[in-house]
């Protein structure tokens, strides 16, 4: 529950000295900082380039909603916002939790909302959420499979311009997108 920059420069000033101690090379250890109260939301552009120990950002709604008082139905703008910081400097946003573990299809829609505001994963409470937080944040095989032949096509053409995929324009932007994907695959494969 982080709600400053200078609490993470603290931890990032302590953990330099115990990597030191230990002969590891620093920063070994990173951070995915917990936001999870209104002072660490208004300062998240701060917590997030507090350090480069910082990856992302995970949100704790069940302490925002008490410390906010806003309700789980209106967490969509937060978490965007949330998201779209992250996104802005290269890091992640990992979604809440659902705190209703015996609901998988409430899950799971929460799931593929969270994904669709740019999240890149979400948090678990319970072991039958694994799955499917899983296969919603993961490409599929045939993204995948796409994936290798539009970047095939653009290692083939070599223009560095936008070409034709089976009807279809695909420039700079959706050829990093499809990068992106063979890259979670890995990750996730």
């Amino acid at each position: 529950m982080v709600e400053s920059a200078d609490e993470i420069i603290k931890l990032s000033n302590y953990l330099d000295e115990r990597e030191k101690e230990a002969g590891l090379k620093s920063p070994s250890v990173s951070l995915l900082v917990g936001i999870e109260t209104a002072l660490g939301y208004l300062n998240r552009e701060k917590i997030i380039n507090s350090s480069q120990r910082v990856v992302g950002f995970g949100f704790g709604s069940e302490d925002f909603i008490t410390d906010s008082g806003i309700s789980r139905d209106n967490l969509k703008f937060v978490k965007l916002e949330l998201a779209l910081c992250a996104k802005a400097y290269g890091k992640c946003f990992i979604d809440k939790v659902y705190p209703d573990f015996s609901n998988l299809v409430a899950f799971q829609v929460e799931c593929e909302e969270a994904k669709s505001i740019g999240a890149n994963g979400k948090s678990v409470i319970h072991p039958g959420q694994i799955k499917i937080a899983n296969t919603v944040f993961s490409p599929d095989d045939e993204e995948i499979k796409v994936a290798r032949e539009i970047v095939a096509e653009a290692e083939r053409v070599n223009t560095g311009d936008a070409f034709n995929y089976k009807g279809k324009m695909v420039d700079k932007p959706i050829l990093d997108r499809y990068r992106q994907i063979l890259k979670y695959g890995e990750i996730n494969g």
